[in-house]
């Protein structure tokens, strides 16, 4: 298996590689980057559903339908989908930059992979960038990867 080169010319070594999922188009290219350059890595996707839901009213209670699942586990449902054999998936509540870095340092990942939509501008001033924070933050590398079909 080869990685990115790394000091003195040798071929890093990705072992375990942590892949970030929100089912965009450039979440899937870049599970498919990190399928396609590290096929050998034990590999985990990840989806980080919205933090918990706002206090209900007593409308709310008087009307929710419990047997709606939650979007974590909506989320579980579809990660399963993706899944190819030999990977494993998780699916938590949080907020995505530190869910992410959470599982990667928890679970030993040698390298994170994301996708970037590849917001500038306002765009990125009111929505932020996850794959920056997580840059930012991470004590191992990151990939980030534009899917080219996505528009800004």
């Amino acid at each position: 298996m080869t990685g990115s080169r790394g000091r003195e010319g040798e071929d890093a070594v990705f072992n375990q590689v942590l892949i970030g999922i929100d089912f965009s188009v450039c979440s899937r290219q870049a599970l498919h980057t990190a399928r396609q350059h590290f096929p050998e890595a034990r590999r985990r996707l990840m989806y980080v559903a919205a933090a918990g839901p706002t206090a209900p009213t007593a409308l709310d209670l008087l009307t929710v339908d419990n047997s709606e699942p939650s979007d974590t586990e909506r989320g579980r449902v579809r990660l399963e989908v993706l899944c190819e054999a030999g990977e494993t998936s998780c699916c938590v509540a949080g907020h995505p930059a530190t869910a992410l870095l959470d599982e990667a340092r928890r679970w030993g990942a040698d390298l994170i992979v994301l996708g970037t939509h590849g917001r500038r501008g306002l765009s990125h001033l009111f929505f932020g960038s996850v794959a920056q924070g997580v840059v930012r933050a991470a004590p191992m590398p990151v990939l980030t990867v534009r899917a080219v079909e996505e528009t800004r």
